[in-house]
């Protein structure tokens, strides 16, 4: 095997995008793609400044061999590879760079998306405060769900919600004190990405 260059072929982590798991197929070789981070597999959408490792799983075609190709021979523009000897079979891992902190593109300049406090038809002043009692329950910030979206983005204090990515509402607790900036960014479709933030202290 002599093409070592791997750049395109496995999909560059994007913030908030599903990894690519598409496998390799070259003249050459085939080969699988897995994701891992801190050490561990990742499933589910890249987070913000977060850094990704692919592992790659190449296998020889016919008539072809990794035995002979030393370590470190593989490449990917912009990104740190590392590979193992083999022969019929080799293991190439790609670290990229992190990913990008989504929040630098929260156009919080020119709000627009509504925020509602559990089910009110009443918005909440962008860039308020509201006060919560302490409780053992819940409270929930939604925005208007009879409009169809084609992404919706929830961050509570700049940290970025994943498991409620494109849902119209989140939940949050009242067990603990606490003081919680909900910023949501929304586009609706056909229109433009949007953003609204409220502040809410439990207390």
């Amino acid at each position: 095997v002599n093409a070592f260059d791997l750049t395109g072929k496995v999909t560059v982590p994007v913030t908030d995008k599903t990894p690519d798991t598409t496998g390799i197929d070259t003249d050459q070789y085939t080969g699988t793609v897995t994701w891992e981070t801190g050490g561990m597999p990742h499933s589910g959408a890249f987070a913000p400044t977060t850094v990704y490792r692919a592992v790659v799983n190449l296998t020889a075609k016919t008539g072809w061999t990794f035995s002979g190709v030393a370590a470190g021979s593989f490449s990917y523009s912009g990104a740190q590879v590392t590979n193992t000897a083999g022969g019929n079979t080799i293991t190439v891992t790609i670290t990229f760079p992190a990913t990008a902190d989504t929040n630098t593109h929260i156009p919080i300049g020119d709000p627009s998306v509504k925020l509602y406090l559990n089910g009110s038809q009443t918005p909440l002043e962008n860039n308020g405060t509201t006060l919560i009692a302490q409780g053992t329950g819940i409270f929930t910030v939604g925005i208007d769900d009879t409009i169809t979206y084609t992404s919706i983005h929830w961050y509570v204090n700049d940290t970025w919600q994943p498991d409620v990515e494109g849902k119209t509402s989140i939940t949050l607790s009242k067990r603990t004190p606490q003081t919680c900036k909900v910023t949501v960014e929304a586009r609706p479709q056909g229109g433009n990405n949007n953003s609204g933030t409220h502040t809410f202290t439990v207390q």
